[in-house]
């Protein structure tokens, strides 16, 4: 007999370590979709803390003294307590000033995908929110941040001071000012087609106007309807006529053959139907009287 040849299949490592189950498993994932949305909501808690307090806490974070992590004495005054010092400390004045807020939105998004709450697109919020922290971060620094010069922090944080600082040096402010503008109206028009209406409204604000301005044009048969720079013809409305009581009966034809082959046609007129006229019931009694 013939034995048949016994066919293995491939194991991904995800199956040999074991965590490829781990995230296919619904309770596994739900709880820590519900980790990661507790965890977002702790930070956003602590940079909303870090904009009131965050001059208080800065000396100690720059300048830690051995045990004061633990907060025994109370010296941190963010709400979040010395954990949620240091969190908001590294994103919003080390990385990206105020449009850290972003990224607990991110993970808020990433914590309700996981517990099945929404059906989201992961990627796209991901590079959406990505994409904006970044452009903000650039923004703030260049554009808001010489409004607070008493601020204890750059509101575009260190690395949008950097980014801006870097490409002024390049491209000088009005170069930075086109390209934020440039990107930000891409941004809009991969998320909308609506962007573009708007962009053309505003380059050509005349043809918006005159567009919205409409009036007729009639030649005497048919009546235009303009709107701006586009001719709409409208067809005219031809009135109504009565059909009228008595039809005139076409005369009948006749062919008659004669002997050679040769057909010979001859009109003939039918009698007009006599038409009796009615006379009205009011001029009918005043005849009879």
């Amino acid at each position: 007999m013939v034995r048949k040849k016994t066919t293995r299949k491939s194991t991904s490592l995800g199956e040999v370590l074991g965590y490829k189950n781990i995230f296919q498993n619904e309770k596994a994932n739900f709880v820590a979709g519900l980790i990661l949305l507790a965890l977002a909501v702790y930070v956003i808690w602590a940079l909303i803390s870090f904009f009131q307090t965050g001059s208080v806490d800065q000396s100690i974070l720059e300048a830690p003294a051995t045990g004061e992590i633990l907060n025994a004495k109370g010296e941190f005054k963010n709400s979040c307590g010395s954990i949620g010092a240091y969190i908001s400390y590294f994103l919003v004045k080390r990385c990206f000033g105020v449009s850290a807020l972003l990224l607990p939105l991110f993970m808020i998004v990433a914590g309700l995908k996981m517990m099945r709450v929404y059906e989201l697109n992961l990627w796209k919020w991901f590079m959406g929110t990505m994409l904006i922290m970044v452009w903000a971060s650039v923004t703030l620094a260049q554009f808001l941040s010489p409004l607070f010069p008493d601020s204890s922090f750059n509101l575009g944080g260190d690395h949008g001071q950097y980014v801006s600082q870097w490409c002024a040096n390049l491209l000088g402010t009005p170069g930075l000012t086109v390209v934020l503008i440039v990107c930000s109206i891409v941004f809009l028009t991969y998320i909308s087609m609506e962007t573009v209406y708007v962009v053309r409204k505003m380059l050509n604000p005349v043809k918006f106007f005159t567009n919205r301005v409409a009036f007729e044009v009639s030649d005497g048969r048919t009546s235009f309807a303009k709107n701006g720079n586009q001719t709409t013809p409208k067809t005219k409305v031809e009135p109504t006529v009565e059909d009228p009581k008595v039809f005139d009966n076409p005369p009948t034809q006749t062919v008659d053959f004669k002997d050679d082959g040769q057909a010979v046609a001859t009109m003939k007129e039918t009698d007009q139907p006599e038409v009796k006229e009615e006379m009205p019931k009011t001029e009918a009694k005043a005849s009879d009287d």
